[in-house]
């Protein structure tokens, strides 16, 4: 158990990391809640794909996902977060 936990500190233990969990969990809380649509001339469409983090993370679309990417894989790696794919 302390092995377990000790990763899931190393994970949160990079800034980037602490955003994206904060974030999935606003994201999940509007879920919750009736959302209005986002208007379309938006860049960051509602959602938490790996584009639509990095776009919230940074307000520009076109953010690095790769970079994202990673410390997803990190946070999954430790727990902290669940992927689905959806599409392709």
């Amino acid at each position: 158990q302390f092995a377990q936990d000790a990763e899931r500190f190393k994970s949160l233990g990079d800034p980037i990391r602490l955003a994206v969990i904060g974030f999935l969990r606003a994201w999940e809380n509007t879920q919750t809640a009736t959302a209005t649509p986002a208007p379309s001339d938006d860049p960051c469409p509602s959602g938490a794909t790996v584009t639509e983090i990095a776009c919230a993370l940074t307000g520009k679309s076109g953010k690095e996902p790769s970079t994202l990417s990673h410390h997803l894989k990190e946070l999954r790696h430790a727990g902290l977060v669940k992927q689905t794919r959806h599409g392709k």
